[in-house]
């Protein structure tokens, strides 16, 4: 018979796997130049985040962006 602490993991586990879907993870080559503004993406941002696509502040853009239609 489940318990409550059970159904908690359950219920923890069905959430990280619906919050991990919703993620595009690049796996590739980092892009050189924002796919958003077309900025020169800095080598060590290109190199510490393996298959980065956009400048520090577009993605700050998309994030508040992707907050604002979540709620």
């Amino acid at each position: 018979m489940a318990d409550i602490a059970d159904n908690a993991q359950q219920l923890e586990e069905l959430q990280r796997k619906t919050a991990l879907a919703g993620i595009t993870f690049y796996e590739g080559i980092s892009a050189s130049h924002c796919i958003e503004c077309d900025v020169p993406i800095p080598i060590g941002r290109r190199q510490l985040l393996r298959g980065v696509q956009t400048c520090i502040s577009c993605a700050q853009d998309l994030e508040h962006r992707d907050k604002k239609y979540r709620r």
